[in-house]
């Protein structure tokens, strides 16, 4: 602000108070995106975040080697790092952001042999291309926990804080074989490997039926042959029962529709399972805690998880020792599997409310056991929709089983799952999630996207998300919309938008038109608009027409920009003649919304401008960081002649069904919180006290939510914020017991920037 156009020593100290908060957030720039500072990446809530506290959606590939080396990537005549950079680079050019990897036998005997060289490879690779490795512990067998979890210790204290690093997987898909009958330190209480659980429900089978059991080749399958006779008799009776529980489950299951066995657990007709499924917890609680203990001594906070495929495990509450719960998912293509697995995540979401919950391995095979081919576009469209309801339900990620195909693995099912095919070329799985990956990194990972459809297809399925700014399918044919196209096939279809710029992807060739007057209102239309997509020129066209037609080729991902930039947004030079000129942003501020702008707050309340004063909608307006000036003439001579712009309620148009902004139910206001019944909402403690000493209803209107936390777009750090019609609340643990612990949102530079006018 120019030297000597303030007057009045308050505006003087507010000024000097807000100086730091407020020329940090360039009122020119971007919304926040995901920043290059990965590690450490900790747990915060039911979301991952990275070393600057902003949120990390995971999003990546699992990876055990190249198309010609699965599996065997860490054999000494296999190991090829530049092999494995080229994978990587892979990952990375999707937008991709973890590779889960996993320990085998000849990288365990490495470290065993103190030669850390090829996963200090590894990691060196994934740092270099900005990836995260998720490393999965303990790939093959080994019942001695305690000597597994020294190897695992070590390992851990040697990547404490290393920038590639993710967290840790105690171990891939662990079974009851390997949890109940493991070999635990002495003293350690295992509840299945007591007689407690057999005085409960009786004995399945005796000692003397036991040991014979053990001779015969079932026995001996199921069995494992180093458990003494009192061993072998307490796991024999374990596992009968445990193979009981599962017949009732499945029976259930049968009888209901839509249901799972999480559901069967959830039901009081488990309840006679109720002792036993203690003690499998309990046992899952020893076999967690004899791992973790030395793993927690090494470093305390790296996130830590188990892969389960096996759905009761994942159920018990021993996982609240685990940092985050991680489900493995494969399934035959079709409906039934779709909505199973999202019937599962949301069960554990529930189950695990305090938890991050992610879909660790998850995939579609294009091939079928006899040989049989699957379509591209069916697995495509499967897995996509499986992303877009990971961001849009408040799970905290995935990873796609697996990154490559196998061509020599176990069978044609198994070889097929890669999101890159036989040769490493992307399949349009790969070009979907890619998008899909934009699209998270632009948002901010915020779960802005509504489930709008889903139904079956065939032996493929329809899917439908939408956003404000957001469109997801695999429709054939949508003629009504902003987005109007037709492909040949159901096939993954994606486009987003912000301010004047929007993204399209196609993984089939497609014709399409885009209501350019709906999407951008406040273009430029006498200025070209341009096309952009790698291995193409540009095109540039007049961007005045109502709309654009264009064909778009398969797997492109297009780029197209609109210029919007009102003349009123661009800086000017200080008018004088009584107008304030702030050098801050290059705008004048004069007339009735300067004496509005100083008897009712200033620079605290309102921010810098961001315009000049410019007509919209018919009224005289001016924009700052934090709200619109309005000036009705009908109001001339009252107090009401400048009103604040409703951008609490313009940013959220379209949020009514998120838990925050629906009503609550209605109470005598008291001297913590107040019921208002305009909008069914409350208000309450800090936020409440701010409220009525800052200006109250005709400041800020009516709640138009509860409080709820919130990435912020400025910063991209995560705040607990409450709407209002006019405004957003924000409170900053930072500046706790501070006049600015509670900060109002920067709403107006939200707007613009939404528009693409700044």
């Amino acid at each position: 602000m120019s030297k000597g156009t303030i007057r009045g020593g308050i505006v003087v100290v507010i000024l000097l108070s807000l100086s730091l908060l407020l020329t940090t957030l360039n009122p020119g720039t971007t919304p926040a995106q995901a920043t290059d500072t990965n590690a450490p990446v900790r747990v915060s809530g039911t979301h991952f975040v990275n070393g600057s506290g902003q949120p990390i959606f995971m999003m990546g590939a699992n990876y055990v080697g190249n198309t010609d080396r699965a599996w065997l990537m860490w054999d000494n005549d296999k190991f090829d790092a530049d092999l494995i950079a080229r994978n990587f680079q892979m990952v990375a050019d999707a937008g991709l952001n973890t590779v889960r990897i996993f320990v085998m036998k000849p990288l365990r005997d490495d470290i065993n042999a103190n030669n850390f060289s090829k996963l200090d490879k590894v990691f060196e690779i994934a740092a270099a291309r900005k990836l995260l490795i998720l490393l999965a512990f303990n790939d093959y067998d080994e019942p001695d926990l305690a000597k597994e979890a020294q190897l695992n210790k070590r390992i851990v204290a040697r990547y404490r804080n290393n920038s590639a690093l993710f967290g840790y997987d105690l171990k891939n898909e662990p079974q009851f074989g390997d949890v109940v009958p493991a070999t635990y330190p002495a003293g350690t209480n295992v509840p299945l490997q007591r007689d407690d659980f057999i005085k409960a429900y009786g004995e399945r089978m005796s000692q003397a039926q036991v040991d014979a059991w053990r001779q015969t080749a079932e026995g001996k399958r199921v069995v494992p042959a180093r458990l003494d006779a009192k061993g072998g008799y307490y796991y024999a009776n374990a596992y009968k029962l445990y193979t009981e529980f599962l017949a009732d489950s499945s029976k259930w299951v049968l009888s209901q529709s839509g249901k799972t066995t999480l559901d069967y657990i959830d039901s009081a007709e488990s309840n006679k399972w109720r002792v036993y499924l203690d003690a499998l917890s309990g046992t899952l609680d020893a076999w967690l805690s004899t791992r973790l203990q030395p793993l927690r001594e090494a470093e305390p906070d790296a996130p830590v998880t188990v892969g389960w495929s096996n759905i009761v495990f994942a159920k018990l509450q021993a996982n609240e020792r685990l940092n985050f719960v991680s489900l493995h998912r494969f399934v035959s293509e079709g409906y039934s599997g779709v909505v199973t697995t999202m019937n599962l995540l949301t069960n554990l979401q529930s189950t695990f409310p305090q938890r991050p919950v992610t879909l660790e391995e998850f995939g579609y095979s294009n091939a079928h056991s006899d040989g049989a081919t699957v379509p591209l576009n069916v697995t495509a469209s499967q897995e996509t929709a499986l992303w877009l309801f990971l961001a849009s339900r408040g799970f905290a990620g995935g990873l796609k089983w697996m990154l490559v195909n196998f061509p020599s693995g176990f069978n044609a099912v198994e070889n097929n799952y890669g999101l890159l095919d036989n040769n490493t070329q992307p399949k349009p799985s790969y070009y979907a999630l890619s998008t899909f990956a934009a699209f998270m990194r632009g948002e901010n990972f915020l779960p802005t996207l509504n489930l709008s459809d889903l139904k079956p297809d065939g032996s493929n399925i329809y899917y439908l998300y939408e956003g404000a700014h957001a469109l997801f399918t695999n429709a054939t044919n949508r003629q009504s919309g902003v987005i109007r196209f037709t492909q040949p096939q159901a096939s993954p279809f994606s486009a987003f938008w912000q301010g004047a710029d929007l993204w399209l992807l196609a993984t089939q060739p497609t014709p399409i038109t885009l209501d350019l007057d709906t999407l951008f209102p406040f273009r430029d239309k006498s200025a070209q608009l341009k096309i952009t997509t790698p291995g193409l020129p540009d095109t540039n066209m007049t961007s005045g027409a109502a709309s654009l037609n264009f064909n778009a080729e398969a797997n492109r991902l297009y780029y197209i920009h609109v210029p919007a930039q009102p003349p009123a947004f661009k800086k000017v030079a200080a008018l004088g003649n009584g107008a304030w000129y702030f050098p801050e942003t290059g705008h004048n501020l004069k007339g009735s919304f300067l004496t509005y702008w100083q008897n009712n707050g200033g620079l605290a309340m309102y921010g810098y401008p961001l315009s000049e004063e410019l007509t919209e909608n018919g009224f005289t307006v001016q924009y700052f960081q934090r709200n619109r000036f309005e000036y009705h003439p009908e109001n001339k001579g009252t107090r009401y002649e400048v009103l604040l712009g409703l951008l609490g309620s313009d940013i959220t148009a379209g949020r009514s069904q998120e838990a925050a902004f629906r009503s609550v139910t209605a109470f005598t206001s008291n001297a913590n919180s107040l019921y208002f019944k305009e909008t069914g909402h409350s208000l309450s403690y800090g936020f409440r006290f701010y409220w009525e000493r800052n200006g109250g209803l005709a400041q800020f209107g009516f709640p138009i939510s509860e409080e709820f936390s919130e990435l912020n777009p400025a910063d991209g750090k995560i705040y607990t914020v409450q709407y209002f019609q006019r405004a957003r609340f924000e409170y900053h643990p930072e500046l706790k017991g501070t006049r600015f612990e509670t900060l109002l949102g920067l709403l107006g530079w939200q707007v613009v920037i939404g528009r693409g006018w700044l």
